[in-house]
């Protein structure tokens, strides 16, 4: 068994708790892929941008190609991290999910012909940077390997348990879980976009103002499929940085007051770090260090959250990639036909984040000096 289901996911009781151990375990590992394809996205952008390498030439498609292998092969991925959360055989699932992006399968799946299997109708889908279906299906892998384990004796199990696993498990996520998968992110994105359409600035002044808590409680990652579906599917999210930068930058604000109002040395030296991490995009640090530390620091960070927020949300920012919200997430805002008007907002959501969040702190501390009390 693997150490994370037993010491995470096992021991809770909540559903909300263990679906949101299971999404933190699933994605925390794949991330690092994620952010470095989106820097590199974001690069590439930058070097259109300024001449340096031209849209259309080897050096543009070979970069474009990098970073986004990454999205389109992201239920791979997915399934990979999938596999070790749910402690099931990770090249079984590997081979699963393959079979999704087999040629012959694609070329099925949008020829003329009518695709079933055994008179069984097989929905006519890509997978191609979808979230849903690697998860449904590895999970489920996990009940077919019980149950080929009951079914074959012991003696020939090596033989024939690893084909009842991955014919039945694949055909399960062709005719049913990989459609279902789909369908759920579908819905969950069309119910985004209602959301949005109401108030399109509502998600990011939330996500801005109470981001510090989603961080804490992992609350975001439930997020994550929306994210990377809209990335997907539009090259463009249109809620999450635009929430996350402001809560970053605004908590970096506090902490920078913080910074300059500490008499204590290791109080000011851990700030410096927290303050770095925070303008990168790092939160934790600044989080669990500094904001629920101070109360002052932890309502200058909300507060900055949701202006900030309201402001990105207003002026439609958005990210063209996943990068943690901040600083070091610049290149993916730019917008890759050149235009600097996405930039340009983000930097002032930047300014205004970070303003308010150093201001409300440093102003209130110089009433009540609480951080040197």
């Amino acid at each position: 068994m693997s150490e994370f289901s037993n010491t995470n996911i096992n021991d809770k009781k909540n559903i909300i708790q263990i679906i949101l151990s299971y999404l933190d375990g699933i994605f925390q590992p794949i991330l690092p892929a994620i952010t470095a394809a989106g820097m590199l996205q974001g690069l590439n952008v930058l070097l259109s941008f300024t001449g340096l390498v031209e849209e259309g030439t080897s050096t543009f498609i070979i970069l474009n190609s990098i970073s986004n292998v990454v999205f389109y092969f992201l239920p791979i991925l997915i399934g990979l991290s999938a596999a070790k959360i749910f402690d099931v055989n990770e090249y079984v699932s590997i081979s699963v999910i393959l079979v999704l992006f087999h040629p012959d399968l694609l070329e099925l799946f949008f020829g003329k012909m009518d695709t079933n299997f055994l008179g069984l109708p097989i929905l006519e889908t890509s997978y191609s940077s979808s979230v849903f279906p690697a998860i449904f299906i590895v999970w489920a892998q996990k009940y077919v390997e019980k149950f080929s384990k009951w079914l074959v004796p012991e003696i020939v199990q090596g033989v024939f348990s690893p084909l009842i696993d991955l014919g039945l498990t694949t055909l399960l996520g062709l005719i049913v879980l990989g459609p279902l998968g789909n369908g759920i992110g579908i819905f969950l994105g069309g119910a985004l976009k209602s959301v949005g359409s109401l108030a399109h600035f509502l998600i990011p002044t939330l996500l801005g103002g109470f981001g510090i808590f989603a961080v804490m409680t992992g609350a975001h990652y439930p997020l994550f499929p929306l994210v990377f579906d809209q990335l997907g599917h539009q090259g463009f999210e249109d809620f999450f940085a635009a929430g996350m930068v402001a809560t970053n930058i605004g908590l970096a604000g506090a902490v920078f007051a913080v910074v300059l109002l500490a008499k204590d040395k290791k109080v000011k030296s851990y700030s410096i770090s927290a303050f770095i991490t925070a303008m990168l995009g790092t939160s934790q640090p600044g989080i669990y260090g500094v904001a629920l530390k101070y109360k002052s620091a932890l309502v200058g960070s909300m507060l900055a959250g949701f202006i900030g927020g309201a402001f990105a949300g207003l002026m439609n920012f958005v990210s063209y990639a996943y990068v943690n919200p901040g600083l070091a997430a610049i290149p993916v805002y730019m917008s890759p036909d050149g235009s600097l008007r996405n930039l340009v907002i983000g930097l002032i959501t930047m300014a205004i984040s970070f303003g308010i969040g150093f201001l409300y702190t440093f102003i209130v501390n110089r009433k009540n000096d609480e951080i040197n009390m």
